[in-house]
């Protein structure tokens, strides 16, 4: 998610991780509760701090820390090689089609 900072990108990521934490419905969810999974944070301890924004705020929120696992991508330098390198993954295709008809390349 991107955006303008103050804009509330992470209150609504920390709200989706709360519920899939704890298997919580979201808004306009039609099953009631779902099975808990985990969530892999990856952000900057620059733009918020996982110790004191992103868990307080997730725990907060309802979620379990348990379920949280959190990767700073400006405390690990081999982290932020491979967030990048990630980030030039494209999709062959684009929406609106089922997510299983698109497979991702490296750009050439």
């Amino acid at each position: 998610m991107s955006g303008d900072p103050g804009q509330g990108k992470s209150l609504i990521e920390i709200d989706v991780a709360a519920h899939v934490t704890t298997g919580f419905p979201l808004p306009g969810d039609t099953k009631a509760n779902r099975e808990p999974g985990d969530v892999v944070w990856i952000g900057h301890s620059s733009e918020d701090s996982p110790a004191t924004t992103i868990v307080p705020r997730f725990e907060a929120a309802g979620g379990d820390p348990d379920r949280l696992h959190v990767l700073d991508i400006d405390a690990d330098v081999s982290l932020a090689a491979a967030y990048k390198a990630a980030l030039t993954v494209q999709p062959v295709c684009s929406a609106p089609v089922p997510a299983t008809a698109c497979t991702a390349r490296r750009p050439a």
